[in-house]
């Protein structure tokens, strides 16, 4: 994974740090099991105090990002959903039964009992609907707007959220319970652990994957010296994980604009700024006039699984094929842009607003 570090001051190495390595594990970039640069070398390369990053790893730790395993190093935290087979589906039918048959016999399962499990799920009617776990009511609206936009539904076919009930919330519990016949169960990388635990045991979940967030940066580095730009979202990690990515990545701080789109007159001063970025749901209500960088949270390759899932419980009786999109590489990942946030001829475009073929999933339009 490729790290950015500024010494300016505006945001702290210590935060640079935690934030990285955090939304590198959400989105892929780090793998459970996976060893961070050590203390020393991290230190040494970006010239940072060792007890800085030393207390960065030890922040991680503290909240389950990472572990220490002792004259090994730091590794990111294998966490139980990860491992759970029948989260994320495979096109290898072989493949994925061997999985299954792997992990059932580590959890002590007899055959018998995973014959029972498999049966009770072939039985079980197939879903009508997705449904999004999911306490975050800002995060929520972002996801279910790319879900909406992203994933062709047959007709019938909802999609639903519901609130993440906490641990010995029976009432909560047995709400979210009752909305489980008939769906299939959504959740985000950093709620699947909390989900499994009160989940019942056999009902399956799809971990919806972020993007990558240095491969989104990539195409648009070098940042431009004293280049005005807007940052605009109603979810507050949004908006505070931009500025320190940002800041790390050489955009300087006094030139960031953070605007929250839940206040009143959020978009004041926005239209000097030489672009703005936004997540998905932000950019559906920002003025047309004002350029904007659209970041997609949803991986393709998410989408693309949620698609096919679709497919499968309607035993392809029903073409649900996906939206159009421009599937392009970079450094190795596929990602989508969606084809209705184009460019367009306008005053506005500047040769640093117009990123490399292999854009990344961030969807600029004028």
């Amino acid at each position: 994974m490729r790290f950015w570090f500024v010494h300016s001051g505006d945001v702290s190495l210590h935060n640079q740090i935690v934030t990285q390595v955090s939304l590198g594990i959400l989105s892929g970039d780090l793998a459970a099991g996976e060893r961070l640069p050590s203390i020393r070398s991290l230190a040494q390369r970006f010239n940072i105090h060792p007890n800085t990053v030393s207390a960065g790893y030890r922040q991680l730790e503290r909240e389950s990002w990472v572990e220490f395993r002792r004259g090994s190093g730091v590794f990111v935290r294998d966490t139980a959903p990860r491992n759970i087979a029948g989260i994320r589906p495979t096109l290898h039918l072989d493949k994925l039964i061997a999985n299954l048959i792997q992990a059932a016999s580590a959890a002590d399962m007899t055959r018998d009992e995973l014959r029972a499990r498999i049966l009770g799920h072939l039985d079980a009617a197939p879903p009508a609907r997705l449904l999004l776990i999911e306490s975050d009511v800002e995060l929520r609206r972002i996801v279910l707007q790319e879900l909406h936009e992203s994933i062709k539904l047959p007709s019938g076919f909802t999609i639903g959220f519901t609130d993440l009930p906490r641990p010995g919330d029976t009432k909560a519990i047995v709400a979210m319970t009752a909305q489980l016949p008939g769906s299939l169960v959504l959740v985000l990388p950093s709620k699947a652990e909390a989900l499994r635990s009160v989940l019942p045991p056999e009902v399956a979940m799809l971990i919806l994957q972020v993007r990558s967030i240095p491969q989104l940066l990539a195409p648009w580095l070098p940042a431009p010296h004293n280049a005005l730009v807007g940052v605009a979202s109603r979810w507050p990690p949004f908006l505070s994980f931009a500025k320190i990515m940002l800041v790390a990545a050489g955009f300087e701080a006094d030139a960031l604009l953070l605007r929250d789109a839940s206040l009143y007159g959020w978009t004041s001063g926005l239209n000097q700024a030489r672009t703005v970025i936004c997540d998905s749901h932000t950019a559906t209500v920002l003025p047309a006039s004002i350029p904007r960088i659209r970041f997609n949270l949803l991986a393709e390759q998410s989408v693309t699984e949620l698609q096919q899932m679709v497919r499968a419980s309607l035993d392809g009786k029903l073409d649900c094929d996906t939206p159009e999109t421009v599937t392009t590489k970079d450094s190795g990942q596929r990602a989508a842009v969606q084809t209705q946030q184009h460019e367009t001829n306008s005053g506005h475009q500047n040769s640093w607003l117009r990123p490399s073929a292999a854009n990344s999933g961030l969807a600029y339009r004028n």
